[in-house]
């Protein structure tokens, strides 16, 4: 999405501020926390899903945080997300003395829950050797590195002994 600060705002004065997770130091105090861009109130953004834009609507106006689809993210949002991230009593102090600083925990927040949400593939807990032999069960063929697995020619054998059968390894002599 492309975003002109003025036109979200309706003020010609102030600036926009482009987060990510990478780009906000909550070792960093206030508005110091934050490293991303400034645009001018006229200068076009883009800004991508994850990303997430602060505008400030001219000297000692009101700061507002925005995700990537120009929806404000109210308090009530933040601190939710803030306390599934389990920040140290030090961070919750900074975002109560700080709006922005406030702000960019909030997207730190969001990229930790996310990254802590991802899918895990219930596969991962098994051998390659046990997905082989799972699929020979059921009677399919496996073909790995352009050797083919069948069920008759390695339901004996195990991972290692067909490889050396194939010539692809040698064992070791002494």
């Amino acid at each position: 999405m492309i975003v002109k600060a003025y036109e979200i705002s309706g003020k010609k004065d102030g600036w926009l501020k482009k987060i990510t997770a990478e780009n906000v130091n909550l070792k960093k105090s206030n508005g110091y926390s934050l490293t991303g861009a400034f645009y001018n109130y006229d200068e076009a953004c883009v800004v991508k899903p994850g990303e997430f834009f602060v505008i400030d609507t001219g000297w000692r106006g009101t700061r507002t945080l925005y995700n990537s689809k120009a929806k404000i993210i109210d308090k009530e949002n933040r601190r939710r997300m803030q306390k599934k991230a389990n920040f140290s009593e030090q961070i919750y102090a900074n975002i109560q003395n700080s709006i922005l600083y406030d702000f960019g925990a909030y997207v730190v927040a969001v990229s930790k829950t996310k990254e802590s949400e991802k899918q895990v593939n219930p596969l991962e807990k098994f051998t390659e050797e046990q997905l082989i032999q799972e699929l020979q069960k059921r009677g399919h063929n496996v073909q790995i590195d352009d050797q083919i697995y069948t069920k008759q020619a390695r339901t004996e054998k195990t991972r290692w002994e067909a490889l050396e059968d194939d010539g692809l390894i040698q064992q070791k002599t002494k």
